[in-house]
C-alpha cells in the first residue's frame, strides 16, 4: 500500500502560544498572523458585544470554542437564491449574534454545548415563512389528485 494514502491532508495552522494554541482552519498565513496579533493584544473577537453575548452561554473553563457568523452565511444564501430565481428579497438584520460551540473537559469527562441565539432562530423562522409558496405559485403535488398522470 502507498503510505501517502494514510497521510492526513494539511487543513490549517496550529501554533503554541502563551500556554495554549492559536490555530486557523485554512492554510492562510495572513489569517494566522491576525490571529496571533489578536492573541497577543488581547483584543480579538471577545471585544464584540454579540460574541460576548453568545460566549456567556457556553460552558465555563472551555478548552475549545467556535463561533459561526450567521449574517454573512445568510447574505450569501440570499444572493444564491436570487441567482436561482427565488427569494433574494428577504432582509437579514444588520446585527446578528453568532452561533457558539464550546467544550469543557473538567471532571474526567467532556461537555459540549451549542448555543443558537434567539435572534438567529427568529431570523431562520422568518426566512422560512418568506420562502413558503404564495397563492398562484407552484404547490407541488396538487396536480396529482384523482386519476391525473405524472407529468415528466
Amino acid at each position: 500500500l502507498d503510505p501517502a494514502l494514510f497521510e492526513r491532508p494539511k487543513r490549517g495552522f496550529v501554533l503554541p502560544f502563551d500556554g495554549g494554541l492559536v490555530g486557523t482552519m485554512s492554510q492562510n498565513s495572513e489569517l494566522l498572523t491576525k490571529a496571533l496579533e489578536a492573541a497577543r493584544s488581547g483584543k480579538g473577537m471577545m471585544d464584540d458585544a454579540l460574541v460576548k453575548q453568545t460566549a456567556e452561554r457556553l460552558p465555563g473553563d472551555r478548552c475549545m470554542e467556535l463561533f459561526v457568523g450567521t449574517k454573512a452565511i445568510l447574505d450569501t444564501v440570499q444572493g444564491f437564491m436570487a441567482m436561482m430565481g427565488g427569494g433574494g428579497d428577504m432582509q437579514t438584520p444588520e446585527q446578528l449574534a453568532p452561533i457558539g460551540i464550546g467544550m469543557s473537559t473538567l471532571g474526567g469527562g467532556a461537555q459540549a454545548r451549542v448555543h443558537v441565539p434567539l435572534d438567529v432562530i427568529k431570523t431562520f423562522v422568518e426566512m422560512g415563512k418568506q420562502m413558503e409558496p404564495k397563492d398562484g405559485d407552484m404547490q407541488g403535488d396538487d396536480d396529482m389528485k384523482g386519476d391525473a398522470k405524472p407529468k415528466f
